[in-house]
């Protein structure tokens, strides 16, 4: 979207990482046969070791491309005390994704915390 082009600064944070998310509607994926559940599961499992390497390039290359179109620009990159400061900070946002997305928002929330955490 090219936002570097109107500031200065920018601010790795390290979280704001390209996060690849294959998304279906449960609905949608309980009408397919149990072969077609088991090809999208394990398509998605195929894809848990690539995709790390993939993000990581295209993140390099936007990244690239912005420090060669403004060679001037400051990037700032937080420490990890930095980041546990904006975590601290921000831990409201998911109660107040809860309250409107209500029980399924507290669901999913609880999913993505699981995945991420055996990652």
């Amino acid at each position: 979207m090219k936002f570097y082009e109107v500031t200065s600064h920018l601010i790795w944070a390290g979280e704001q990482e390209l996060v690849t998310t294959v998304v279906a509607g449960s609905d949608w994926f309980e009408t397919l046969s149990v072969d077609r559940q088991e090809l999208v599961r394990s398509t998605m499992a195929d894809m848990t070791g690539f995709i790390d390497g993939v993000v990581t390039d295209f993140n390099q290359a936007r990244l690239d491309t912005i420090k060669e179109a403004k060679p001037d620009i400051s990037l700032v990159v937080l420490t990890e005390e930095e980041r546990d400061i904006f975590r601290a900070r921000s831990g409201d946002t998911a109660a107040a994704y809860v309250e409107t997305a209500g029980d399924r928002g507290q669901e999913l929330l609880d999913a993505l915390s699981a995945e991420l955490a055996a990652n």
